[in-house]
């Protein structure tokens, strides 16, 4: 099934046991999230007068270090984290781009300095802030500091109540703006001096949910879906955790679970969101990767990835998906600028970077795909996806020894995966290996693994083999089923032997799927 955001792991997560002796503290803890940025009551003094911020400034919003000496409040830290990332890039769309949670999160207990920092994201300013706690208060102390010199444009300390946190979450916000000297509109501007009205509850299982769905494996994900269902029941008018479910069934349908049922569920979500919240971008972003991948409507999609960059430009999975679905529709430029604007936002996404240089093999720009991937494994040498995706851009360059390599990298890399072993058996239909090819095929299939198998892979390596009624078999049944976004068969290049058969061309038409 077609994967944008391929389940990545997320490090060693604390026990169920542990986990659930320390909720009650959690749950206390976490309400401070819910103020995006904490307290509104200044204890501390501004060292330097903040410096008007000018258009195209970037800021990467460094993990809140826990300076409580519990390690159980690393949750609070990290939904704090996430909260601000959130709040910040909201601010000023187009004037201030705030470095996506993947990448700012590459930086929790690093030893870097906050110049190399600076350097790496490419940003001008990074946000410093480290959490304290005694009793009933909660204590933040931020800092604001020039990349380039590490110097520091203010340094600040809020405090506040647990229990009054929620209620001064968008005067914080309001705040910030105005200490960084950014330029709101009169609607975002107004919408920040709107008190909220949100339980507090309700949001920390919603940051407790976005929590476990950025681990992006089966078990985060179902647990995601729990938070964010808890955060409804409390707070049922709540959009943003609606966006979240619709989030958690929309990845979990990529093969964790039956992918119709999930996409309908997904779809729901977002759309009871939207009805909530018609400006939630995340929601918008949501609804049109479930028209691409499950509704096959191209207009629904691109309007609704649209509506989701107007609403918020900062956004770097919209700008992700969006690309995907432009390579698809065989938009290659526009699909590469979208990819290099997630790229910009996200540098450090794995996710992001190995869907750049799919992106590149679907342009047929095979010498940048390697590079880009290259690059990638940089950031994770043990991504299979990755690899995958290199044997991919490596065939098409007719380097059938390379490929082969990074597929059994790859396949190795995810357990032994059975889709990347058929993938093998199409390098070597490819280099002429047919009797070798075929053998594989058949022991796939022979051994009841081919559940496991996307028809479409099979599509592809019968059609290396030349033989086409196998092929247009294979390729009709991921079509029945669903198993694949219609669209790839536009783009993917194994397809090409099929391409002159009317069989073919009466596909292409059925789905209004354009020209090459």
């Amino acid at each position: 099934m077609y994967a944008p955001d391929e389940p990545q792991g997320a490090g060693d997560m604390k026990s169920n046991v542990v986990a659930t002796r320390a909720a009650a503290w959690v749950a206390l803890a976490l309400l401070i999230a819910a103020g995006a940025y904490l307290g509104y009551r200044q204890t501390g003094r501004w060292r330097a007068k903040a410096q008007p911020l000018t258009v195209a400034v970037r800021i990467a919003v460094l993990p809140f270090v826990n300076l409580t000496g519990d390690d159980r409040q690393e949750y609070v830290c990290d939904g704090l984290t996430e909260a601000m990332i959130s709040e910040l890039s909201r601010l000023s769309p187009g004037r201030l781009d705030v470095i996506a949670r993947t990448s700012a999160m590459q930086y929790k207990h690093t030893n870097k300095s906050v110049t190399q920092i600076g350097r790496e994201l490419k940003v001008n300013y990074l946000l410093e802030s480290s959490l304290r706690e005694s009793g009933k208060t909660v204590r933040v102390t931020t800092q604001l500091i020039r990349a380039g010199n590490a110097g520091h444009v203010w340094t600040g300390e809020y405090e506040r109540n647990l229990e009054d946190a929620l209620s001064v979450q968008q005067q914080v916000a309001t705040a910030i703006s105005e200490e960084i000297k950014l330029k709101l509109t009169p609607a975002r501007d107004a919408q920040l001096r709107t008190a909220t009205s949100v339980d507090a509850e309700a949001y920390r299982d919603y940051l407790l949910g976005r929590f476990h769905w950025n681990r992006r494996n089966r078990e985060g994900l179902l647990q995601s879906v729990e938070y964010f269902k808890q955060s409804i029941a409390r707070e049922t008018d709540y959009a943003p955790a609606y966006a979240g479910l619709a989030d958690a069934y929309l990845v979990l349908g990529g093969g964790y679970l039956p992918d119709q049922e999930s996409y309908e569920k997904g779809k729901a979500a977002a759309l009871r969101a939207l009805r909530l919240d018609p400006t939630l971008a995340e929601a918008y972003c949501s609804l049109a990767y479930e028209k691409f991948v499950n509704e096959w409507d191209w207009p629904g999609a691109d309007d609704n990835y649209q509506r989701a960059l107007s609403l918020d430009p900062g956004y770097a999975t919209a700008h992700h998906w969006y690309a995907l679905y432009l390579s698809a529709m065989l938009r290659h430029d526009e699909a590469i600028r979208e990819i290099h604007r997630a790229l910009d936002l996200d540098p450090l996404s794995v996710a992001i970077n190995y869907g750049a240089g799919a992106i590149y093999v679907q342009a047929g720009r095979y010498d940048e795909a390697v590079g880009q991937l290259q690059d990638t494994l940089k950031i994770d040498p043990n991504n299979a996806v990755t690899h995958g995706t290199l044997a991919v851009a490596y065939e098409c360059k007719r380097l059938y020894q390379q490929s082969a390599r990074e597929f059994e990298t790859a396949q190795r890399l995810s357990g032994g995966y059975s889709p990347y072993a058929i993938e093998i058996a199409h390098v070597y239909a490819a280099e002429g290996q047919a009797s070798k090819a075929r053998s594989s095929l058949r022991a796939l299939l022979a051994d009841g693994k081919s559940a496991e198998v996307s028809p479409l892979s099979f599509a592809r390596a019968y059609a290396a083999l030349g033989e086409q009624e196998q092929a247009f078999h294979w390729l009709q049944k991921s079509m029945d089923d669903r198993s694949c976004t219609v669209a790839e068969i536009n783009t993917d290049r194994d397809l090409d032997p099929l391409r002159s058969d009317p069989r073919f061309e009466q596909i292409r038409r059925r789905y209004h799927l354009p020209s090459p």
